[in-house]
């Protein structure tokens, strides 16, 4: 499928794939910020990940948000942490999880069941769940100690839904997934192997650039004569 969408879009696929990272990545600014008991306004300022300056919020980064605090509500999970930077030394690898969270009872909504436990979420702002997604929160689970993570889960957020004959795009759905760590061994054993003789690229630049000459364009006096190019000669 996701070939078939790279030979669809062509040269803006690279593009689209960074435009979405982008969403996703403020998204989740968002998320952490409601999650520690802020608002979030509709003309909210945010860092952009891409050009480092400040600027407003989109529409497709808002409506994901919105979407979010609809299955917060539904669900009403209690927060246990929230952007939890997590590492495994044994196997050699860290990260960030997006959400922990506990649920004291079963909840169910609309076609879904969430069983009373402790779930390790991960936020994803794509309309369809792709195969590797599901190896991170599998590898952030191994980096606690065992039976302290119950479940994982990939909750979309900002999808389509109907209401009332009415397509949205603020639909949120969650997906438990299975804890496939000989998967996810299998595939860290492969990246192993390929970065193995890689090493970091690492550049020595100087703390200041100079060309050693004096400028090479001279400053006009004030009230100077504008300089004028010479006549070409004639033939």
């Amino acid at each position: 499928r996701f070939e078939m969408w790279l030979q669809e879009k062509g040269s803006e696929a690279d593009e689209i794939k960074a435009a979405a990272g982008i969403r996703g990545h403020v998204v989740h600014q968002l998320i952490t910020k409601l999650l520690s008991g802020k608002d979030i306004s509709f003309d909210e300022r945010v860092t952009d990940p891409d050009t480092g300056e400040e600027r407003e919020i989109t529409l497709e980064e808002y409506i994901p948000t919105k979407a979010f605090i609809d299955w917060f509500v539904t669900v009403q999970p209690d927060i246990v942490a929230s952007e939890h930077v997590v590492f495994n030394r044994e196997i050699g690898y860290a990260g960030t999880t997006d959400l922990i969270c506990e649920l004291k009872q079963t909840v169910k909504y609309n076609r879904t069941i969430m069983p009373a436990g402790r779930y390790l979420l991960d936020f994803k702002t794509s309309k369809t769940l792709y195969q590797n997604y599901r190896y991170q929160p599998v590898a952030y689970k191994h980096c606690f100690p065992d039976g302290y993570i119950d479940h994982l889960a990939i909750l979309q957020i900002g999808i389509p839904r109907t209401e009332n004959g009415v397509e949205r795009t603020d639909g949120f759905r969650l997906t438990v997934i299975e804890d496939d760590w000989e998967g996810f061994l299998h595939l860290k054993g492969i990246w192993d192997r390929v970065v193995a003789d890689k090493a970091p690229l690492a550049i020595d630049l100087p703390t200041k650039l100079s060309i050693g000459m004096r400028p090479l364009i001279a400053k006009k006096r004030p009230g100077a004569a504008k300089e004028q190019p010479p006549t070409p000669k004639k033939a």
